[in-house]
């Protein structure tokens, strides 16, 4: 409230006709605001009551030796169960979008936003310190790795997974560092969101990482 409408209110209130008047006035205009209040409630709430809900389903789909796909019918996502392939895809485009580094800043924006929604658990603190430690947006252009001959070996345990690539490494005039690296991953399933869902559908992340060197 402004130093005018104070005065305003004070003269006012000097008059009791006129306070009278304006008390009655702001009670009309309380009991209109609560009802209109409650109207936008009700509908809401009627609305939210017969929003049809949204079942996320996986048709499953069988290629024969012909070349000819054949319908398998369909299963909820929290009963689909990822085919190796797909987390080997996973890990490798993982591998990729932390460790490449180029001349081109948005891709390196985009390789980001898959390793968010890619990452669960214990992995999403690491990320943040690798973030930190790191700084993929600096010096763009200026440093460069290539990630090469990546390769993905499933672990003796349910979930787990080791991963082993090459890196060539250059940093301005310097001769490139060629290096290798093995690092073992922990994979899970996260709930998959209207977000992420273009990105990643199935939900696949990763949920630790072990014997990461910067």
């Amino acid at each position: 409230m402004t130093h005018d409408d104070q005065d305003t209110l004070d003269q006012l209130l000097a008059q009791d006709t006129e306070q009278v008047t304006t008390r009655a006035w702001w009670q009309w205009l309380a009991i209109g605001a609560m009802a209109t209040a409650f109207l936008c409630a009700a509908v809401a709430v009627i609305g939210w009551g017969f929003r049809p809900e949204v079942h996320t389903v996986v048709t499953l789909v069988h290629v024969t030796e012909d070349g000819i796909p054949q319908d398998r019918g369909t299963v909820a996502m929290a009963q689909y169960t990822p085919a190796d392939w797909q987390w080997i895809t996973m890990l490798r485009q993982w591998v990729l979008d932390l460790r490449w580094r180029g001349l081109d800043v948005r891709q390196t924006h985009l390789a980001w936003e898959r390793l968010k929604w890619h990452s669960c658990g214990e992995a999403i603190e690491q990320l943040q310190r690798y973030f930190a430690a790191d700084e993929p947006f600096e010096h763009i252009g200026i440093r460069k790795r290539e990630v090469l001959n990546i390769m993905v070996t499933k672990g003796d345990i349910d979930g787990l997974w080791t991963v082993l690539w090459k890196e060539v490494y250059v940093q301005g005039a310097q001769p490139p560092v060629e290096t290798q690296q093995s690092v073992s991953f922990a994979v899970a399933r996260r709930k998959v969101t209207k977000e992420m869902g273009q990105i990643n559908g199935f939900g696949l992340c990763v949920k630790k990482i072990g014997g990461l060197t910067l």
